[in-house]
């Protein structure tokens, strides 16, 4: 009898356990932010070959292959398994702090440095230098357009690359901190002063309601920007 009660108390138990485990959020069900301890994963710079090339990571990049790219401020750096590997792209004989990334209608990326910005072919960085023409500034944030030119944050204003000169499109003396492009073609400018509409080259006023200062945009594309 005492064997039995004991054997039943253990199942209730186990039950109870097996219940409790099925309650646990799973990946599949939880909200943004809410990954419980046994998911969260800190990757930082190892001691050996095929490491983050630095802890000091400006920006990150995915392409539709699931690729990361990370910035930081020794080069660039992807991965194909979620960080457990990744393969350097360093830049021999030019600038390897890496402010910004960005992917053109081609899919090529394209990196910022603070006065250039470069393509990568492969293994190799072709580097635009904007320092001995009318663009004025540090670079501060690159977009990919949907046209196939390159939009250049600095901060002194905005510029276009159409992958032989710059063109200054913007130059007001204002920070830009970030910028998006709406399905529209529609440029959005983040800057330090809040956030303004570019359209066919000219800048409108502040957006109200946006908040200053604005540090970050994401909307290429995205139907949800509907200024």
């Amino acid at each position: 009898m005492k064997k039995t009660i004991i054997g039943v108390m253990f199942g209730l138990l186990l039950i109870g356990a097996c219940r409790e485990k099925a309650e646990e959020p799973g990946i599949e069900s939880m909200e943004v932010g809410s990954f419980p301890q046994k998911f969260q994963a800190t990757i930082t710079k190892g001691t050996g070959a095929n490491t983050l090339l630095s802890n000091d990571v400006r920006d990150i990049l995915v392409k539709e292959n699931g690729e990361v790219f990370a910035a930081t401020a020794s080069g660039v750096c992807s991965s194909f398994d979620g960080g457990g590997w990744w393969h350097s792209y360093v830049d021999g004989a030019g600038d390897n702090s890496i402010i910004d990334l960005a992917q053109d209608k081609e899919g090529h990326l394209w990196a910022g440095v603070a006065e250039a910005i470069k393509r990568l072919d492969s293994e190799t960085w072709t580097a635009f230098s904007f320092t001995l023409t009318a663009l004025q500034g540090n670079l501060t944030t690159i977009l990919g357009s949907s046209s196939g030119d390159i939009w250049v944050g600095t901060d002194k204003g905005v510029a276009l690359f159409n992958g032989i000169t710059f063109t200054s499109i913007i130059s007001d003396g204002i920070t830009t901190t970030s910028i998006a492009e709406k399905k529209d073609g529609t440029l959005l400018r983040g800057t330090l002063s809040g956030l303004y509409q570019v359209e066919d080259g000219v800048q409108g006023g502040v957006i109200p309601g946006a908040g200053s200062p604005v540090m970050a945009l994401n909307g290429f594309g995205d139907p949800s920007i509907n200024f």
